[in-house]
């Protein structure tokens, strides 16, 4: 009688083929279950990504177009101020020009009325305005000088003016002549005229010379001579000391 073995065989689930690829297919599904999970949360923590830089974007947006709206209204308060200024200036300047023109205006009118209607003491030829002006050129000068007639029903009266500049030169008194310094190449100023005469000229100085005042002499034909002193810097001769006499 033959003995026999006893063999015990375990029998699992997964020991055969059918549970193992069972087993396979889990782990696939869990897998991807796992992997479209990720994907989605991900995808919402993209969209709150996206969502909240659209957001940003329209707050910065925002943020400078109210900048450029307080620069813009900088700008136009910045212009009304500088029109404002423009204005108050052209006021102010066309101001001084009127107050200039009233003056000119009244010292016309005291010129003509002098004539016109003289005082018995102011009878006869007068020097009566003496203008230095300085140039851009140098030592070039510009003088006019005004002549008037005072006496009513006066006739025509002529002779000349003479001008003299004196001064000193390297430390010496020194007279200059008309002739020696007329950039126009005058002796002298000859003049005719009933009322009065304006007469008109340019002068050179000499390079060292100090000027210090000018003479102003005028010879009426059968007249005496009258003459007249204006300290050089004194371009208006009613502030310049001044005398007039006769010869």
């Amino acid at each position: 009688m033959k003995s026999g073995k006893l063999v015990v065989r375990k029998n699992t689930f997964l020991s055969s083929k059918g549970g193992y690829a069972f087993f396979l297919l889990i782990l696939v599904f869990v897998g991807l279950g796992a992997y479209y999970l990720g994907q989605f949360r991900a995808g919402y923590n993209l969209f709150e990504t996206m969502e909240a830089e659209a957001e940003w974007h329209a707050s910065m947006k925002s943020l400078e177009q109210s900048r450029q709206d307080l620069k813009d209204k900088l700008a136009i308060a910045a212009r009304s101020r500088q029109v404002e200024d423009e204005a108050h200036q052209r006021v102010k300047s066309d101001l001084k020009a009127l107050q200039r023109e009233i003056v000119e205006l009244q010292e016309e009118v005291d010129f003509y009325r002098g004539i016109v209607a003289p005082r018995e003491s102011s009878e006869g030829i007068r020097i009566d305005q003496f203008d230095l002006k300085a140039s851009n050129f140098g030592r070039l000068y510009h003088f006019s000088l005004v002549l008037t007639q005072v006496k009513k029903n006066q006739r025509y009266i002529r002779g000349v003016a003479e001008l003299f500049v004196e001064g000193e030169q390297n430390g010496q008194p020194k007279k200059l002549e008309l002739k020696r310094i007329s950039a126009d190449k005058l002796k002298d100023l000859k003049f005719k005229f009933r009322y009065f005469q304006k007469l008109e000229g340019d002068i050179v100085l000499p390079e060292g010379f100090n000027p210090r005042q000018v003479v102003v002499k005028v010879s009426p034909r059968k007249k005496k001579q009258i003459r007249r002193f204006f300290e050089w810097f004194n371009l208006v001769p009613i502030k310049s000391t001044e005398m007039q006499k006769q010869d």
